[in-house]
């Protein structure tokens, strides 16, 4: 068994006050609470003075999903998150894009985005008042032709009211969904905004990781040049952080040193932490092994992709009795 200096949960909790915490590998694996990760949250939440803000780079669902989906089936039924305390990487996406692209009603009115991604994704940047040109409350239906031919892609029209393409996770994800992205891109010149980086989602079965939103974002990528390369919304991009603090005014003059980030990916939720200027505890419940967390952790490399973790920590639970190879 490999020793490591991990972090003792009491003292973290006593130490800091505002707690971001990543969801998927953190908390839940799929539709499955990870070692009684909710029973944690319940006590920090008890506890006075201390606040907490779930920060997830999946883009698959609304806020109010999450916790239909996620926050009360595992957490319980009287388990409550403020739904502005929940930031998905679709809901700064659709903030990013009415502060930057379409800022105002009279571009609203006009101006479109075609989003590769899931539904919860196309509804939050409508809640936004964002119109999504390949939405079903537009006529749109999706082709039952996966493919696309060569002479079909030369004479396609596109819309030249599109100013970005939005891509994230999609499961329906196919060739015909590359090239009409692809096609926005170079007529239209849209600027490229990505949910997130991040290359595979944990899961339960420890050797399994499935591909994940980045993978889709570097396919679409391919097609560009340089200087349309996607703009990342998620983590480990601080401008969550800025967003957070502008909703949350009391946050503004809030020490730094009194947040932690906690997350299992060293390259978006850790970087993110270090980003922002605050520490991090990274769980070995999803993406990073104990070997890679100890290796980050003592690295001096700064331009390094992965993070540079202040804790380490097997769960973001009270039970903690694990071995590690």
């Amino acid at each position: 068994m490999e020793s490591a200096p991990f972090a003792d949960l009491v003292t973290l909790i006593d130490q800091y006050d505002y707690f971001l915490f990543d969801c998927d590998g953190v908390f839940w694996h799929g539709d499955s609470e990870i070692e009684k990760g909710f029973s944690a949250l319940r006590h920090l939440q008890s506890i006075p003075g201390k606040h907490i803000y779930l920060i997830t780079n999946n883009s698959s669902r609304l806020r109010e999903t999450v916790i239909k989906e996620k926050l009360k089936p595992l957490g319980g039924e009287d388990f409550e998150v403020p739904l502005d305390q929940i930031y998905t990487s679709a809901y700064i996406t659709g903030q990013y894009i009415r502060e930057n692209l379409i800022k105002d009603d009279a571009e609203a009115s006009i101006k479109k985005v075609y989003v590769v991604g899931q539904q919860g994704l196309k509804d939050e940047l409508k809640k936004a008042g964002i119109q999504v040109i390949n939405d079903h409350t537009n006529g749109w239906a999706p082709s039952s032709d996966p493919s696309m031919s060569i002479e079909e892609f030369s004479s396609m029209e596109v819309d030249p009211n599109v100013v970005a393409v939005v891509a994230g996770i999609y499961h329906d994800f196919n060739y015909r969904t590359l090239c009409i992205a692809s096609l926005y891109l170079q007529l239209n010149n849209a600027t490229f905004l990505a949910t997130n980086n991040d290359r595979v989602f944990p899961t339960h079965v420890p050797d399994r990781k499935c591909p994940a939103g980045g993978s889709i974002v570097a396919a679409i990528a391919s097609q560009c040049p340089d200087h349309q390369k996607p703009q990342f919304m998620g983590k480990p991009n601080p401008q969550i952080f800025d967003i957070i603090k502008r909703e949350h005014p009391h946050l503004k003059d809030a020490p730094l040193s009194k947040f932690l980030m906690v997350g299992d990916n060293l390259q978006t939720d850790i970087k993110f932490g270090n980003n922002c200027g605050i520490d991090t505890l990274v769980v070995l419940s999803g993406n990073a092994s104990l070997k890679q967390a100890l290796a980050a952790q003592l690295s001096d490399d700064k331009d390094s992709e992965n993070g540079k973790p202040t804790h380490i920590i097997p769960y973001f639970s009270y039970s903690q009795t694990l071995k590690f190879d």
